[in-house]
């Protein structure tokens, strides 16, 4: 028959005590199981809860017969005073079943129509819809409330009916409607429905029992079907075990989002014949809704350990320890304690298992980026972005960027950034916390950026500091020579491209305006620093404009494909030297002086701007080159030998003229003394 027993709680909790101390007992009568399946909701929207009962074996055509289990449905009202001892016959509404289903083997209840009153739920696994009573499909039936409360029906009347699945021959068990649970596991204000079928194939005619799950999101326009065409997720089981034995909805990861729970008592979980321990398995909900299709995608797995103790048969989820997380508790009532599987019931002593679980750390809000000056330290409060589930303790770890130091104070868990001495640029961090419990981790990656400020007396001379506003670390202005200091600056990139220009700028008031480079591979924080330098240890031979260095950092001469400098040299020292623009030119020490491959580029009323190119750097000098005054000098030179030539001809050709004369007159004269000689030869020896 059955019976249901009400025990007032109080400020002092439950007593040990026994049913005959029960405040209400209310008797069923004749053979119907009565008290099998019991909800709890205000129905008649009076404020006080009522109370729903079924008796799912009742008989209605012979309540003391046995067989044509049809079952019943009964609803007290709840009052001011409470309940009272009653059977139940006084009931205030009541429901019967047509057929030889056990209707009210399981209840539910929730607001399905959004329409602000309850509906009750009813469940009929071994309704049979296909053949002979055997063949148990399985239907459920809502019945909406008003606002008057419901209203007494069969199952027939309901306002919305599921029929399960037909397994088919031979297979007839499906069972649709064997557990119920009611819950808004959408988020759209609205209950949802979730019905098993605990004997369903997932492969049909394999007669494994795998068992299904059905998810039927609620909504006003519910209209009866079968439940494989009208459930919004369906959730398979995998391999025998009928998952859905029992269904429970309760947060159990602590997100204030509502789960999923499915007990299969029936489940093998070691795989030898007929080790049927039972497993639960947990679906985390998410702010998008239920996912999963299988049993194979749950959260947090459990099995059982000894056969057949129907581990899974029942769940209950509460806070028992009072750390505000929910503990879930299974039974399983087949148990003897013993571990060997025994079927006799005498043997069933049965075992309940309370689970208290520990979750990761969560990350539950995102750190942002950072950014700050160079030389100036950060704080962040990890505790404002990190937490337990369970409050456990949490130690913190990260991974840091060069140039970066990082420090805790564990006490506050507040962390200081400390980026290098006169350091900017791009960083990043990820820090991680660990639960002490068990090692959960969670983990934020957050981007850094300290940016460069100028600020004078650091010792680098940097992209916004110059000579002129600051010469603590520029140096002096260099005038045209009559200041014993000169001028230097630097630049810093943070990123440098492979095979990509990058731009070096070094300001208007050092003599280097621009130095370009391009590279074979990526860089970090490379700079350039050029500095004037009044002399040099090996100066050059010929006349120099102005020697100055430049020194690379982060980078080598290996490193460079191209380079090129670009420099200014004032026209008024160009007018001085009586030297051509085109004529400057732009030279590198390594083991001595070499040229470099110099251009002209531009000028303005003081300046000339030019522009050369290197494959590395070092000392550099601006001198000039002397070619075109060479060729003028040895052209001149030329035309003075020509004329030099002329004259010697002229003064050649005269004397030898004068010398030809002579010798002539002179044989004339000796031909002539000859002549006397002889004439007074011959004179002479005549007489």
């Amino acid at each position: 028959t059955g019976q249901t027993y009400i025990f007032y709680g109080n400020q002092n909790g439950f007593r040990s005590s026994t049913v005959a101390e029960a405040n209400v007992t209310i008797n069923g009568s004749g053979k119907g199981l009565f008290g099998y399946g019991i909800e709890i909701n205000d129905f008649n929207k009076d404020g006080i809860f009522d109370l729903v009962i079924s008796a799912s074996l009742k008989n209605l055509t012979d309540p003391y017969g046995l067989g044509n289990y049809t079952g019943q449905v009964y609803v007290f009202y709840g009052s001011i005073d409470g309940f009272h001892s009653c059977t139940i016959n006084e009931a205030n509404v009541t429901f019967n079943g047509t057929l030889e289903s056990r209707f009210g083997n399981s209840l539910g209840s929730g607001d399905f129509n959004n329409d602000s009153f309850p509906d009750l739920v009813v469940g009929t696994p071994y309704a049979n819809l296909s053949g002979p009573k055997e063949f148990n499909t399985g239907q459920v039936f809502i019945f909406y409330g008003s606002s008057d409360g419901l209203h007494a029906s069969t199952d027939i009347g309901a306002n919305v009916t599921f029929n399960g699945t037909f397994n088919g021959l031979g297979h007839n068990d499906t069972q649709f409607g064997w557990d119920i649970a009611v819950g808004d596991i959408n988020f759209d204000n609205v209950d949802d429905l979730i019905v098993s079928a605990v004997g369903e194939d997932v492969i049909p005619g394999v007669n494994d029992d795998e068992g299904k799950v059905y998810i039927f999101y609620g909504n006003e326009t519910w209209v009866s079907s079968n439940a494989s065409v009208g459930a919004d997720i369906i959730i398979n089981g995998t391999g025998a075990g009928q998952i859905g034995f029992s269904i429970l909805l309760a947060d159990i990861n602590h997100d204030n989002l509502t789960d999923l729970v499915l007990g299969a008592n029936w489940k093998n979980t070691s795989g030898g014949s007929g080790n049927y321990q039972g497993q639960v398995a947990v679906f985390y909900n998410t702010p998008n809704g239920f996912i999963p299709y299988s049993v194979a995608e749950a959260n947090i797995t459990l099995n059982g350990t000894d056969k057949s103790d129907g581990f899974g048969f029942y769940m209950a989820a509460g806070d028992f320890n009072n750390n505000g997380i929910n503990e879930l508790v299974v039974s399983a009532p087949y148990s003897n304690l013993s571990g060997a599987r025994d079927y006799l019931a005498l043997a069933w002593k049965g075992q309940v298992f309370v689970y208290t679980f520990n979750f990761k750390p969560l990350n539950h809000t995102a750190i942002p980026a950072q950014s700050w000056n160079e030389d100036t330290a950060i704080t962040l409060n990890l505790s404002s972005y990190f937490n337990d589930t369970n409050g456990d303790e949490l130690n913190y770890t990260w991974d840091v960027g060069a140039n970066i130091g990082a420090s805790i104070n564990e006490v506050t868990n507040i962390v200081t950034l400390t980026p290098t001495a006169n350091w900017y640029g791009a960083s990043s961090i990820i820090f991680y916390a660990n639960d002490s419990y068990n090692s959960l981790t969670a983990s934020n990656t957050v981007a850094l950026t300290v940016a460069n400020v100028n600020d004078c007396g650091d010792g680098t001379c940097e992209s916004g500091e110059t000579c002129d506003s600051c010469q603590a670390d520029c140096g002096f202005c260099y005038n045209g020579g009559s200041s014993s200091t000169a001028s230097q600056a630097s630049h810093t990139v943070s990123q440098v491209q492979a095979n990509e220009n990058t731009e070096f700028n070094l300001g208007e008031n050092t003599i280097v305006k621009k130095v370009k480079i391009k590279v074979n591979k990526e860089l970090s924080n490379v700079k350039i620093e050029v500095k004037e330098k009044l002399t040099v240890s090996n100066e050059y031979s010929k006349e120099v404009y102005k020697y100055f260095e430049i020194n690379a950092y982060q980078m080598t001469d290996d490193d460079i494909d191209e380079a090129e400098i670009e420099f200014d040299v004032e026209k008024l020292w160009l007018e001085d030297q009586n030297i051509e623009a085109a004529n400057i030119l732009l030279l590198r020490y390594t083991d001595s002086w070499n040229e470099l491959e110099t251009s002209l580029v531009s000028k303005d009323d003081n300046k000339y701007y030019f522009k050369a190119k290197t494959h590395g750097f070092s000392d550099f000098a601006i001198s000039f080159k002397e070619q075109e005054v060479i060729e003028e000098e040895e052209e001149v030179i030329d035309k003075k030998e020509e004329i030099k030539e002329e004259v010697v001809e002229e003064v050649v050709e005269e004397p030898i003229e004068e010398k030809s004369y002579t010798l002539w007159y002179a044989l004339e004269a000796l031909v002539l003394l000859i002549i006397v000689a002889l004439a007074v030869f011959f004179k002479l020896k005549n007489e």
